[in-house]
């Protein structure tokens, strides 16, 4: 990819790579210690890789007994961001994807997942539809709205953003339409977020797309 990049010159073309770990039905299951410092050996000791470099991002199949590895590469990965920043001074960011494809997975389940997510020091939350889909779509008791008004609560103290994508978030979730995308709800709560993508290639789309898909909502 990065070969990609500079292939292009003739072309205005500027962007960074988001590394990513794919969970599949079995988990992430080439996910471990050794190969996790075995990537951050890799990136850290090439100044060529690190420039292109801007984050982590965990994707794929949403399971939430795959909480445990999260947590461990979390952790790993913002330890990691310290010398990081002492070599190249600037921060790498953490990104997880949750609560699109939520069908599944019990409320209650949901809550505590996200609940032990925001425990980590990530910085965004990819989709998050769970947290912030409106109600007519789930019709959630009482004590689970309030539950999750208390976790989007909790993502505007970290500051933590969430990235918005529109094609998949109608795709894979409840929602019926891009009108179904509370942005003034996110606008009054103080929501940081984003437009987003997610794969351009599954989706056919572009970001440019994705936003006349919400000015004609």
């Amino acid at each position: 990819m990065i070969q990609g990049f500079e292939d292009n010159k003739c072309l205005p073309i500027k962007g960074t790579i988001r590394l990513t770990f794919i969970s599949t039905k079995n988990g992430y299951k080439n996910l471990n210690k050794e190969s996790l410092e075995e990537l951050l050996k890799f990136i850290i000791s090439d100044k060529k890789v690190a420039n292109y470099i801007s984050g982590f991002d965990f994707s794929g199949n949403e399971k939430v007994s795959n909480i445990d590895i999260i947590s461990f590469t979390v952790n790993r990965l913002f330890a990691f961001n310290k010398n990081f920043y002492s070599c190249y001074k600037r921060k790498l960011k953490i990104s997880i994807h949750a609560g699109e494809n939520f069908v599944d997975i019990s409320p209650e389940e949901y809550l505590d997942y996200f609940e032990r997510l925001l425990n980590l020091p990530i910085d965004s939350i990819g989709h998050g539809v769970f947290l912030w889909s409106p109600n007519k779509f789930t019709n959630y008791l009482q004590n689970i709205e309030r539950g999750r008004k208390e976790l989007l609560r909790k993502i505007i103290e970290k500051n933590i953003e969430i990235e918005i994508c529109p094609t998949s978030n109608v795709l894979f979730s409840p929602l019926e339409s891009c009108k179904d995308i509370p942005f003034n709800f996110f606008g009054k709560m103080g929501l940081k977020y984003s437009i987003n993508t997610d794969n351009m290639a599954i989706f056919s789309t572009n970001i440019r797309a994705e936003y006349k898909k919400i000015r004609r909502a």
